[in-house]
């Protein structure tokens, strides 16, 4: 797909005089690459407009951030995520009309300007339009990419009276937006200034973690449903700020995402779980696998066969008893590309599964192309299954649910995996419907490696992990 060609961003009622015969000196308002009016452009034609606002005059501002950027240009290559960048500035660009307009801030960020906005919902409509075209495929050499953006709005003269301040807000904004959710839009408000602090106090609490080593890989173990016997375990990222509090995975790992850490953190929790197990077999234990989650940055990258034959080369860890995890809305991104990245992974011996069954988007027909070897079920189908009866589960839809996953995971020749066991009910059903695998705080929680090594140790001497008393 071609760069577009001369200005694809005007405004009517704040556009620069004449943009497309641009004397060599006007070339400072123009954004070289998406040929859209740059950020110097819009604080200075803001500026004036806002100098010249009447008292009942209305204004909504537009902060565009593309989620997860740095992944393309990681996976695919910086001229691709130039092209892409280009598409999208002609999106929104076409998207415009009356005075609105459009400038690109700069990297992946973009500004849209909404004069005589009169009420809120106006400028709520124009952020869901845009999020809407963004998200569309966008086919590039071949490769078919979904990206999504967050945005943030402020208002004027609601949210300030200046330029600069009603910048800082809408930027505020869409850091909020970014931190609920991808894909989606916030309003400005006071509150949300101390929610960007904050944002930006764990940025840099990340990055000192990373050169302090605070984060940890904990190793849950992974049961035969029917022996007991651990077969292996799930390589879980976990990180204790300095002598403080745990930080959830969940409030870590998106920010790590947008800062562009999350293949670093990635490639070090393959690593070290590799040469951890690796260990574990010069143990004696010379059958345990180590299943490791991977992110949609690293599923992405193009070198990723690459990285994994470099880590298990160097950790001397046989393939089979690496199992690489995906979930269903990574797989579906791209079903082309996925099946050929997946193909490549198992030629290697790596072991693949699909991770949270259930809850995406796959359907049968993905699931026969894919070379998979484990199903794992989500585990809000086996929280469902706290409260049944194993002795009267006959009519239960909770229980057919689990059993038809189970059934399909079999037909499929794969092993199904049932994850989140919390309780002995759940345990005990998941048995009797033939489950090959389980894991969970009820068999047994995720522990350090000299915990995990302590209970191989304890297995060996007859002391197992929890199991069903049916």
């Amino acid at each position: 797909m071609p760069a577009a060609s001369g200005v694809i961003g005007m405004a009517l009622n704040l556009s620069p005089p004449q943009l497309q015969g641009l004397q060599p000196e006007r070339t400072q308002y123009l954004d070289p690459l998406t040929r859209l009016p740059n950020r110097l452009w819009l604080i200075s034609h803001l500026s004036q407009y806002l100098d010249l606002a009447k008292a009942d005059d209305k204004l909504a501002l537009l902060s565009l951030n593309l989620d997860a950027f740095k992944t393309i240009n990681e996976s695919f290559g910086h001229s691709t995520g130039d092209i892409l960048l280009q598409v999208i500035a002609g999106r929104l660009a076409q998207l415009l009309e009356g005075g609105n307009a459009v400038a690109r801030m700069g990297g992946d960020e973009f500004m849209v300007v909404m004069p005589d906005c009169t009420y809120q919902e106006e400028a709520v409509a124009l952020a869901q339009r845009l999020l809407a075209s963004v998200a569309e495929a966008i086919e590039i050499e071949s490769h078919e990419i979904y990206i999504t953006a967050c945005i943030g709005i402020s208002l004027f003269p609601r949210d300030g009276r200046d330029a600069d301040r009603l910048i800082k807000h809408a930027d505020a904004a869409m850091s909020e937006a970014k931190r609920r959710s991808r894909n989606s839009y916030q309003l400005y408000s006071g509150n949300i200034t101390m929610a960007a602090y904050n944002r930006l106090l764990l940025e840099g609490q990340i990055r000192r973690a990373l050169i302090g080593d605070e984060f940890e890989v904990y190793y849950q173990p992974q049961i035969e449903s029917r022996s007991g016997r651990i077969i292996g375990s799930e390589a879980l990222l976990r990180w204790q700020r300095g002598d403080q509090d745990w930080i959830s995975p969940t409030q870590f790992i998106p920010v790590a995402e947008d800062m562009g850490l999350l293949q670093t953190l990635g490639e070090w929790v393959l690593q070290t779980a590799c040469t951890q197990v690796r260990d574990w077999h010069q143990a004696g234990w010379i059958d345990l696998t180590v299943s490791v989650n991977l992110s949609m940055s690293q599923f992405q990258r193009t070198d990723l066969v690459e990285v994994i034959g470099e880590i298990l080369m160097q950790s001397q860890l046989p393939p089979r008893c690496l199992v690489l995890e995906i979930t269903e809305s990574m797989a579906a991104q791209d079903v082309g590309a996925t099946v050929a990245m997946l193909n490549r992974l198992h030629r290697m011996g790596v072991k693949l599964a699909i991770d949270d069954f259930g809850t995406g988007y796959s359907s049968i027909s993905y699931l026969k192309r894919f070379p998979l070897d484990k199903l794992k079920i989500d585990q809000s189908f086996i929280r469902d299954l706290a409260h049944v009866d194993p002795a009267s589960m006959g009519d239960c839809h909770d229980v057919a649910l689990v059993e038809a996953i189970i059934h399909l995971a079999h037909c499929l020749h794969l092993k199904a995996v049932a994850e989140g066991v919390e309780t002995q009910q759940q345990l005990q059903i998941l048995q009797q419907l033939d489950c090959d695998e389980v894991q969970g705080y009820f068999v047994a929680p995720p522990v350090l490696a000299d915990e995990f090594f302590s209970l191989l140790s304890g297995e060996e001497k007859g002391s197992r992990p929890r199991q069903s008393t049916s």
